[in-house]
């Protein structure tokens, strides 16, 4: 969840809800739907080598209506609070919050963008 988020600078609620079907392997795109996103629109995003190697490994033996991102039983992943903070005490950088993920990812497209 934690590199989708860094990559794309995707909320916590589209990473929540995202479904093995919106997942295309071969194409390595990554699809929200109109109507999953803030204003509505949607958008397909291409994963970067990392991405696809741990969304291959997210996806693999699930059904298409299956959350991708669950934990052991198939639950899905509704609280993280925990993991961000220990990743977060890891990398020094307490206070950190995961909404600083988008803005991380909106510098890097305007950094390639120039």
């Amino acid at each position: 969840m934690f590199e989708v988020a860094y990559n794309f600078g995707w909320r916590v609620s589209e990473l929540e809800n995202l479904r093995v079907q919106q997942i295309d392997l071969g194409a390595r795109t990554i699809r929200l739907e109109p109507g999953e996103t803030q204003n509505d629109e949607g958008r397909t995003d291409v994963m970067t080598g990392l991405v696809y190697a741990l969304l291959q490994q997210c996806v693999a033996g699930k059904q298409p209506d299956d959350y991708v991102f669950t934990r052991p039983g198939g639950k899905p992943v509704r609280d993280f609070r925990g993991a961000w903070a220990k990743v977060c005490t890891e990398a020094k950088t307490p206070g950190l919050l995961f909404h600083d993920l988008r803005r991380t990812a909106g510098a890097g497209f305007l950094n390639a963008w120039r």
